[in-house]
């Protein structure tokens, strides 16, 4: 009867053993790339460069009313 260490290797023996092919790795990078740009969007505060401007003016007006009302 075969022990077990023998018949499963370990995570650590399989990860050494582990070749992946080229076509593995490049979607590996778009999967990857696709991620941080879904997280950096939705929880990471980014925005676009039409809603920061928007969030510009209103800032600006805002702090103007805010200015005036001080005076």
């Amino acid at each position: 009867m075969a022990t077990q260490s023998t018949t499963n290797p370990s995570l650590s023996r399989r990860w050494e053993n582990y070749q992946p092919s080229k076509t593995m790795l490049v979607w590996a990078c778009i999967a990857a790339a696709i991620a941080t740009i879904v997280v950096g969007f939705s929880w990471g505060g980014w925005v676009t460069g039409g809603t920061s401007q928007k969030m510009a003016v209103t800032a600006g007006d805002t702090a103007r009313g805010e200015l005036a009302s001080a005076i």
